[in-house]
């Protein structure tokens, strides 16, 4: 017989099967007199069966059921067969069926008022877990008690993890519930602790046992991540039980699209943010909204973090305010967070989890998670925000300092603003120059923002509403409980159950239902979730899009690291190998097809490229170029073994750049691109924390998270010059990229004023439309992209840059910067003091002058790490040195200018080499000069020190007085502007100013604090740079390219390491 359910009105129902023989035991159960209710028997009768049932089975005033009964045992025993005579007239089961209706009802009222309802209970299978959850909805199967026999973990038996086995020397007796998409284990059907949850998944089956024969009513239940072996009381107890679990909506069992965990969502309504400003203020709109649960993944978190700035409105917005608010008004707020490895990294993940704890320890919950010794290597890189499991957040933007930043992207904030600083304490950045390391004071500034600049930072991150945000909670909730199963338990950590999907109906009626198809994507593998097999959907994504796009592929992404071979290690992710494929393909068509890619000018890693810490850097890079352009198993190589002779016709790379006026000084610094997307023909866009190398792509490293998005809003476009039909979701996102980064308008900033560009560019909104056609990607893409790049090579001479082919070419541009860049005095720094602890001050300056004036290549490479060749006794000494030098001091000035003196006494003919050192002494000085302010008379004398020391280097040095006080004079009337020359830089070269000769531009030392001092030379250059159009520029292809090939980028050294760390 089966009975109907319903826990209250307008709530779900449920079914549960019950025998005749099950409503006797209940009336014989509660028939039995209770001596706590004496009292209530007097006033409460308990109620008759049936009389069909007393005389089907006798019953009369007194129990007719022989021994003891067990209320666990309802629904155990096998039905007796009915003999036909005495069965029961189907025309009379109506009535019955309504006499029973009767019966149960109430004896519900009549139990609810004995102390032994949960007899009742176990016969409505109605447990404390099940009255918790059922105002979720979604399917409610069957519950009881089963023995649970063995429990087994099925991680991966390889390399990184071993499988656990938990074998029970008796079995245990464990509650199970069958709900939507999960499987309850609970320890008692009287509280609501749970000791484990069973997700359904591609993977998951139920299967009998192959010991049945030897251990009756058993079975196995198996899914991704666990195999039980359990034994019910009677076979139709199990039978019951597999029958229930096989009714189980098939959704989550059934295969999907890319091998995800994921089904595809339609009908969603999801929306692109672009830079931290806007994510943040939607996720903090969202988080002050929450009611019930706010779920928190993230690789770096910092509880300080400002989500809105400079607002009037008396609200505190840092993270762990609104975190707290919302926790003393009843939100529970669960938080997983990396636990790094402190030797590599500072992101101080203990310090934020007992700062969140002690914000409302009983409604916020932190789990920290990071690979063991056999994982080391790895990470967990997601970025989620999910509220309420109805909106949800992803992306490539961490809640912690940095990441905050408006499209603009400003590299100068002072602490003297009316509103205070923007950017406040540590979030003013630039991990180039320091990253993080100490953030227990993050009101401090980690860098001098009154000398350095900040490093922009450009993200994108999707906001997804309805049922894919539920997804991105399944992904949390799985997380959440591997790690409360495989944690050591000093404190009972609860179990998270993910909710049931959402109708579409009621999704309409909150106005959440949109035109977009999504579906989610991850990369995880049994060190990260505990599944067996690793799931790389987020890299089948990938690869589908890119064999299917018929013109344009769009791609930002911080890494690019893909199908090639770094030093005999091969990098097996395909995406490169598709670019190339789908390349050769439109090649062979004749086609016009376009691969646009935007990435970091430098990896984010703090260090000058030719320093000895900056391994990192060097390796990160390398394994860019090796993917790109550099060998055969390059995509430049692969093209050109098949015939395409001009890859650049298809494919090309760029990066982003930003200048400022730092009071009278001009600065410059990349726009770092963390973004992880990619766009394909206007039409589909997968966006999230997976960057495009192996750690983010095999699945088995670093665990991500995404979403591939296709809105079916279709709007009409071009592509290529002829109608194409594009999604609305990915064309207005690509629009909004490829104009923020050419300077158009970008939006507002929430406070009702409107982000206006710097200038007034040359091209409207309509020309970015397609992005194929000649007439914007070669006329402006491509034009003013190496237009800024010439722009900042005159201007700052800053690095890479194209010109730049091997060490040396580094050197001598690295002498040439007009930027006072604390990397690049880093690496002169270090060369100068190994030269000195050799040589002593004064052969040192003649050493290194004759060098760099030799143009040879090896005499300018930097000693410390090139390797050995013949003849290079100096620099094995130099290297010596530096390994040997520990104290740090620098030279005594004033000791310094006594031997100076004794040795012209003592040499006349020195005089002149001293003169020459003096003058690259206050050179040096001058370049590590970056708050002074410089006089007019003090730039003329700079340049006349400069232009004599050209002299001394050329070995032209004139003992003409009256010569050089005319070059003074002249050099004087160039920086009055009183000469005649040749005019104010064009734009396209960016020249300097009046009357200076390129050839004298490229030996001028210009630092920013000595143009300070000169208005003319400032308002050239302000002038020159105002003609940047936005941020875009050429990525260098060729920065370094013969130390490359030579096999000479990197320190011997830097491949002690693992290359799978880096790529």
């Amino acid at each position: 017989m089966i009975i109907k359910v319903q826990y209250g009105d307008y709530l779900p129902s449920w079914l549960i099967e019950r025998s005749l023989e099950d409503f006797v035991r209940l009336y014989e159960s509660y028939h039995t007199p209770i001596p706590e209710a004496a009292l209530l028997s007097k006033t409460l009768k308990i109620p008759k069966p049936p009389a069909a049932i007393r005389s089907r089975f006798g019953l009369t005033g007194k129990s007719m059921m022989a021994g003891d009964l067990d209320p666990h045992d309802i629904g155990d025993q096998e039905t007796a067969p009915i003999d036909n005579a005495n069965a029961f007239d189907s025309k009379a089961a109506p009535k019955l069926a309504m006499e029973l209706q009767t019966f149960l009802q109430e004896m519900i009222r009549y139990a609810m008022h004995m102390p032994d309802a949960e007899r009742m209970c176990k016969f409505l299978e109605l447990s404390a877990l099940t009255l918790t959850n059922v105002p979720d909805g979604g399917y409610q199967g069957k519950e009881g008690y089963l023995n649970v026999i063995k429990q087994k973990r099925l991680m991966d038996e390889g390399p990184l993890t071993n499988a656990i086995k938990k074998v029970y020397r008796k079995p245990v007796s464990k509650y199970f519930i069958v709900r939507d998409s999960f499987i309850i284990v609970a320890a008692s059907h009287k509280n609501t602790e749970i000791l484990d949850v069973i997700l359904l998944d591609s993977s998951f089956k139920v299967t009998k046992s192959p010991r049945h024969l030897h251990a009756p009513h058993t079975f196995d239940i198996i899914n991704a991540e666990l195999k039980l072996h359990v034994r019910a009381k009677s076979d139709h107890r199990r039978r019951q039980f597999v029958e229930s679990i096989r009714k189980m909506p098939s959704l989550w069992k059934e295969p999907k699209r890319f091998h995800s965990f994921a089904p595809v969502r339609t009908d969603v309504s999801a929306q692109w943010l672009v830079d931290g400003r806007d994510y943040f203020w939607n996720a903090s709109k969202a988080l002050e909204m929450a009611k019930e649960t706010i779920y928190i993944l993230d690789w770096m978190l910092s509880p300080e973090i400002l989500l809105r700035r400079h607002q009037r409105d008396g609200i505190d917005w840092s993270l762990k305010d609104i975190l707290g608010r919302k926790a003393n008004e009843g939100v529970k707020i669960y938080i997983v967070l990396y636990s790094e490895v402190d030797a590599a990294m500072h992101l101080a993940s203990l310090r934020a989890k007992k700062l969140l704890r002690k914000l409302c320890p009983e409604n916020i919950w932190v789990q920290r998670h990071g690979p063991n010794l056999k994982t080391a290597w790895w990470a967990h890189h997601e970025k989620l925000i999910v509220v309420d499991n109805m909106i949800a957040f992803i992306g490539g933007l961490d809640l912690c300092f940095g990441r905050w930043d408006t499209p603009e992207h400003t590299l100068i904030d002072s602490k003297e603003e009316r509103n205070g600083p923007r950017w406040p304490g540590q979030d003013y950045s630039n991990p180039r120059i320091k990253d993080f390391c100490d953030l227990s004071k993050p009101d401090i500034d980690s860098i001098d923002r009154a000398e350095n600049p900040r490093m922009p930072w450009h993200d994108v991150g999707l906001q997804i509403l309805g049922q894919p945000s539920r997804d991105v909670a399944r992904h949390f909730i799985q997380r959440w409980n591997f790690l409360c199963r495989t944690k050591p338990k000093q404190k009972r950590i609860p179990f998270l159950l993910p909710k049931p999907d959402i109708h579409l109906s009621k999704l309409e009626e909150m106005g959440l239902k949109g035109t977009c198809e999504v579906q989610i994507l991850r990369s995880v593998s049994s060190w990260s979730i505990g599944v067996k097999d690793p799931e790389c959907s987020i890299l089948s994504a990938y690869l589908a899009a890119i064999e299917r796009a018929e013109h344009f592929i769009y791609i930002e992404n911080q890494f690019f690291i893909t199908s090639t071979n770094i030093n005999k290690t091969i990098v097996h992710n395909g995406i490169g190998r598709a670019l190339t494929d789908r390349i050769i393909k439109a090649h062979k068509a004749g086609e016009k097809f376009r691969v646009i890619v935007v990435l970091p000018l430098v990896p984010g890693f703090e260090g000058g490229i030719n320093t000895p810490e900056a391994t990192s850097v060097r390796m990160v890079m390398l394994s860019i170029y090796e993917t790109i352009c550099h060998g055969k198993n390059s995509i430049y190589g692969r093209l050109a073994t098949a015939g395409v002779a001009k890859p650049h016709k298809y494919i090309s790379f760029y990066g982003l750049r930003n200048w400022a006026k730092f009071g009278e000084q001009f600065i410059t610094e990349q726009v770092y691109i963390h973004a992880k997307m990619m766009i394909v023909d206007d039409r589909v866009a997968i966006i999230g924390s997976a960057n495009i190398n192996e750690r983010s792509m095999l699945g088995n490293r670093d665990s991500e998270i995404a979403a591939v998005v296709r809105d079916k809003d279709y709007i009409d476009s071009t592509m290529n010059g002829a109608p194409y039909k594009v999604s609305r979701f990915a064309h207005t996102l690509r629009m909004n990229l490829m104009t923020e980064h050419l300077g158009l308008c970008s939006g507002h900033d929430h406070n009702g004023t409107l982000s206006p560009n710097s200038s007034n560019p040359p091209f409207s909104l309509l020309d970015f439309v397609d992005p194929v056609h000649p007439a914007f990607f070669e006329e402006i893409w491509k034009h003013y992209a190496h237009s800024n790049t010439l722009i900042f090579r005159e201007m700052f001479k800053c690095i890479p840059d194209n010109t730049v082919k091997t060490w040396s070419d580094y050197t001598k541009f690295n002498d040439q910067s007009n930027i006072e860049d604390p990397r690049m005095k880093e690496e002169r720094t270090l060369k100068d003091r190994a030269m000195n602890k050799i040589l002593g001050p004064t052969l040192a300056e003649h050493f290194t002058s004759a060098g760099d004036d030799s143009g040879e290549e090896d005499e300018d490479e930097d000693t410390q790490h090139r390797p050995l060749r013949k003849n290079r006794g100096a620099d094995r000494a130099a290297k010596k040195a530096l390994q040997d030098d520990d104290s740090g001091d620098d030279e005594d000035p004033v000791k310094d200018k006594a031997r100076d003196e004794r040795i012209i006494r003592q040499d006349p003919s020195a005089d002149s080499g001293l003169k020459l050192r003096q003058s690259r002494g206050k050179s040096s000085e001058k370049d590590l000069r970056t708050d002074e302010r410089v006089t007019a008379h003090e730039k003329t004398r700079e340049k006349t020190e400069e232009l004599n020391q050209e002299r001394l280097q050329g070995s032209v040095v004139s003992a003409d007085s009256e010569k050089n006080n005319s070059v003074r004079r002249t050099v004087a009337q160039q920086m009055d502007g009183s000469t005649d020359g040749a005019g104010v830089g064009d734009g396209k070269h960016g020249k300097l100013a009046k009357g200076l000769s390129v050839e004298s531009r490229l030996n001028v030392k210009r630092t920013a604090s000595a143009l300070a001092g000169d208005n003319d030379v400032r308002m050239a250059m302000e002038n020159d740079l105002s003609k940047v159009q936005g941020h875009l520029v050429e990525w260098p292809l060729d920065f370094l390219r013969d130390e490359i090939q030579s096999h000479n980028f990197c320190y011997p050294k830097d491949y002690n390491h693992p290359i799978d760390l880096y790529t």
